[in-house]
């Protein structure tokens, strides 16, 4: 009976040392969830960040692109060959003057 006993201490032990491992392992993981969590956070401020500076950069583009389009409406083809044929008579005007 005695031999059972200690048998059953042995293990008793053994089980308390396997214990003993997983707490200190779940300590370890306990950090390391802590450690990813703070860069995490970290990573979603510059993330927010970059999207509002993403943000403003679309709305002067956006701007910027409808100044252009204006622009161009107003230098269309049509305009831009009356010129040329003013400025030509003009030449031939002054060639033959």
């Amino acid at each position: 009976m005695e031999e059972k006993f200690e048998e059953i201490r042995l293990i008793k032990e053994k089980h308390n040392g396997i214990l003993q491992e997983l707490e200190k392992s779940s300590e370890i993981l306990k950090g390391q969830c802590c450690e990813i969590d703070e860069e995490l956070n970290i990573h979603n401020e510059v993330l927010s960040e970059i999207t509002q500076t993403i943000d403003k950069n679309q709305e002067m583009m956006d701007k910027a692109t409808l100044r252009l389009e204006k622009l161009l409406e107003k230098y269309s083809n049509n305009s831009l060959l009356c010129i040329i044929f003013v400025l030509l008579l003009v030449l031939l005007l002054v060639i033959f003057i």
